[in-house]
């Protein structure tokens, strides 16, 4: 379980996916100037606590590069490394996260459509030996794990490499109730970076994946994902989208930076310094107008010691542009200006190219990506992904001529077909529940190429590893229930793997049966009278085929689920599951499923 933090606010400074038909709503209404207010004073703040710990007072003298800023430049138009074909049109690639190796190869991840049904999207690998000239044909490298908190999507990947392994962040919900909403940040690494990867459980990696960073506001708020990284001696940078509202439901977009030393156990010890940038959408008469702005991709640029951050804003339209930020600290970021030439109209989630920290060092060539609809596509989800080269310069003056400039008016090419080689792995069904002494499961399975067309395989065809033999028994392709219990198994065709999960009843159940446990996704809460970011509870529910599920306020009622907090002075629970303090202290809020008591999580409020 993770020790939650909820810090928008000046008392914590130093102490510490796409998915079809999911644009946030904006109904719930926004106090966007007073938000931008209120962030820009608890930043000031934040930077003043900064200077006294450090015992030092600014000077221009002490950073000689202090005064300069980058100038970035997409120098051509580009390229796609993807096609859509004429008959798929919902297909996608989109949020590049691309590592350049030393010997010049290169390797990108992006977030893929998944099977159309049951998960969102999936993670795609491709390789490239000739600096980006061609590529692989798409890998599934990361699937949802049937039954745990990323069941429904894996996407928005960035990955770094460090001490033999590749880590990669990545974003995910299992809420059903707002589709695409409520995400958080989760974590996977392997040896290779093609796989298989590990996930990380909460204690360490392999088995049921639990967050490293969890969205604790509103269901109805996009939440925390879309995870950036950059080393630093031995210390890792994540920069995080939190997307959320106040509690008054105005709505809030801003990049967090979260920082730990790499060691075995560095996804518990994360901690909170600050946001890199406020992007919630500018009120009227802004000097600059943030509007739809998306994700931050960060890079550390050695040769000038200074940190880069590209993101697109008005993203999806035909005025849409890259957008980049520049930082001495890699924790406070200030705008530079937006690149529209050589951009194509459209684009959104964009990424650019580090080494395996992270860094751009002298000489490295540097690469842009994004994807983009493209001029007249009003499709969702029918994206390619285009690479383009950028130029990184230093310059006395903060250059802004770009902004004046025009985008490329540009339309997406089809083509006949994608690739023929084996894309992903699957099972129907992907979680499968038998009653013990019933016979055995009865699971198919298939691979899918890219044209996403299955074909069926015999399970003789499947390796099956890292499961439980004391439930499950596999034998020849036969897969036998042995005893009572749950067991996570990985299954394998063609260099390809996943995760899918065998459950074994003592009875049968008529659909989802009951509910057999609630509990907390978190071990405490802290929130703060000051703070901008709402909390709110959402408990988890297990059924009895194993099905685990999040709830959010509005289906409390219904599955007989009531919040109470111990001592309302301190902090109360409103009908919408948003905790609202009273005054500073320690309570405990409790939760109850049919007038029984489930569980009980600490709430904190601190000023």
């Amino acid at each position: 379980m993770l020790i939650l933090l909820t810090l928008l606010s000046a008392a914590v400074s130093l102490n510490g996916c796409e998915y079809p038909g999911s644009e946030l709503s904006e109904a719930a209404g926004q106090d966007g100037e007073g938000i931008v207010r209120e962030l820009e004073e608890i930043e000031e703040l934040v930077i003043e606590e900064t200077e006294v710990l450090a015992g030092t007072e600014e000077e221009e003298e002490s950073d000689p590069e202090g005064d300069k800023h980058l100038k970035l430049k997409v120098t051509d138009p580009g390229y796609d490394i993807c096609s859509l074909s004429f008959w798929q049109r919902h297909d996608y690639r989109y949020g590049p996260s691309i590592m350049l190796h030393e010997d010049g190869s290169m390797d990108v991840w992006l977030s893929s459509p998944g099977d159309s049904k049951n998960e969102y999207d999936y993670i795609m690998y491709k390789h490239s030996d000739d600096g980006g000239q061609t590529w692989t044909e798409d890998k599934a490298v990361l699937y949802p794990t049937p039954d745990s908190m990323d069941r429904l999507s894996v996407c928005d990947p960035d990955v770094f490499y460090y001490d033999g392994y590749y880590y990669m962040g990545y974003t995910s919900t299992i809420s059903e109730e707002f589709t695409g909403f409520s995400n958080s940040i989760f974590l996977a690494r392997a040896k290779e970076p093609d796989g298989p990867y590990e996930k990380w459980n909460g204690s360490g990696f392999g088995g049921a994946p639990e967050p490293i960073l969890y969205y604790d506001g509103p269901g109805i708020g996009w939440g925390r994902g879309e995870p950036a990284f950059v080393v630093m001696d031995d210390k890792v940078f994540l920069y995080a989208t939190m997307d959320g509202y106040t509690r008054d439901y105005g709505r809030i977009r801003a990049t967090e930076v979260w920082t730990a030393d790499l060691d075995e156990d560095w996804p518990e010890k994360l901690e909170f310094q600050g946001y890199a940038v406020d992007r919630t959408d500018s009120p009227e008469g802004a000097e600059y107008v943030y509007s739809d702005c998306d994700s931050l991709d960060v890079s550390y640029v050695e040769e000038y010691g200074k940190f880069v951050a590209v993101c697109t804003n008005r993203r999806f339209y035909t005025d849409s542009c890259l957008l980049y930020f520049e930082s001495d600290d890699g924790i406070s970021f200030d705008r530079v200006s937006e690149l529209n030439e050589n951009v194509v109209c459209g684009c959104h989630n964009s990424g650019i190219m580090g080494d395996e920290e992270g860094h751009i060092g002298p000489g490295d060539p540097v690469l842009v990506g994004y994807a983009y609809a493209g001029e007249g596509n009003r499709e969702w989800g029918s994206w390619v992904t285009r690479f383009a080269p950028v130029s990184i310069e230093l310059s006395d003056t903060v250059d802004r001529s770009e902004e004046d400039k025009q985008n490329l008016k540009q339309s997406i090419s089809y083509s006949g077909s994608q690739g023929s080689e084996t894309e992903v792995v699957g099972a129907n069904p992907l979680s499968s529940v038998m009653v013990l002494g019933e016979g055995d499961f009865s699971t198919r399975f298939f691979r899918m190429d890219g044209n996403h067309r299955r074909t069926y395989l015999n399970a003789s065809d499947i390796s099956f590893s890292n499961y439980d033999e004391k439930i499950l028994s596999v034998k020849d392709g036969v897969l036998t229930p042995v005893a009572l219990g749950t067991t996570l198994a990985t299954i394998g065709y063609d260099g390809v793997y996943r995760d899918i999960c065998f459950t074994v009843l003592p009875e049968p159940v008529t659909q989802r049966g009951e509910i057999t446990e609630i509990f907390s996704p978190v071990e405490e809460y802290y929130i703060y009278m000051s703070g901008a970011f709402s909390t709110a509870v959402r408990p988890l529910i297990r059924y009895e085929n194993n099905e685990l599920h999040e709830v959010p306020a509005e289906r409390l009622e219904a599955l007989g689920i009531e919040i109470v907090s111990e001592d309302e002075s301190v902090c109360s629970v409103r009908v919408d599951s948003v905790l609202v303090p009273g005054r500073e202290g320690d309570t405990r809020v409790y939760v109850y499923l049919n007038g029984e008591r489930g569980y009980a999580v600490d709430v904190h409020v601190r000023q």
